[in-house]
């Protein structure tokens, strides 16, 4: 497996369940608004991987507690990467696509019960299209092969999602989640 070609696939994936996810909570006007030609800033939300090196995106067993270290920045590398962009915007609206992509990318790994990364955020600190990231990454990063473990079924990934409602996932949004499997809206590419 090619890691740096699935995280890629990975991300589209996890923005396309993103726009599912705010649809089906009535928040569906958010991807109109920040979309720039076509692109959304939810299919970038682990681009801060592209500063950790190969060999730990590759490694096809546990990290040391060192690499773990490394690949934990991802999300304040994401963050920093779009706010540089964001300093080169020439419109508002690129400045927002930046703002959104920088939240997404730097809050995604925080949890419901603050015992997420990189600052530890709790509930409704943490931003609500962060939320909405967390239980779709999740859900994709589950469901399909990674370089270290092997995919589960649907059903454990879902019973994973309801044993992370209030703890690691905001209640409302993992609901939803679960309300779109249930009616079958959504299904993996």
């Amino acid at each position: 497996r090619n890691c740096p070609e699935e995280i890629q696939r990975h991300c589209q994936r996890t923005g396309v369940l993103m726009v599912a996810l705010l649809k089906q909570i009535h928040q569906s006007s958010q991807p109109a608004e920040i979309c720039l030609n076509g692109c959304s800033p939810y299919f970038y939300h682990d681009i801060g991987k592209c500063r950790v090196p190969g060999y730990i995106l590759k490694k096809n067993r546990e990290l040391s507690f060192d690499e773990w270290k490394i690949m934990k920045q991802h999300t304040s590398f994401g963050g920093i990467i779009f706010d540089e962009l964001r300093e080169r915007a020439k419109s508002p609206e690129e400045k927002a696509f930046c703002r959104i992509g920088s939240a997404v990318c730097r809050h995604h790994h925080e949890r419901w019960d603050g015992k997420g990364y990189p600052f530890g955020l709790k509930g409704s600190a943490i931003p609500f299209l962060a939320r909405v990231c967390a239980v779709a990454d999740s859900w994709d990063a589950m469901v399909n092969n990674r370089c270290y473990r092997n995919s589960l079924a649907e059903s454990k990934a879902i019973d994973e999602i309801k044993k992370g409602m209030g703890t690691q996932f905001d209640p409302e949004i993992a609901a939803a989640f679960l309300e779109i499997k249930k009616i079958g809206v959504h299904r993996e590419a």
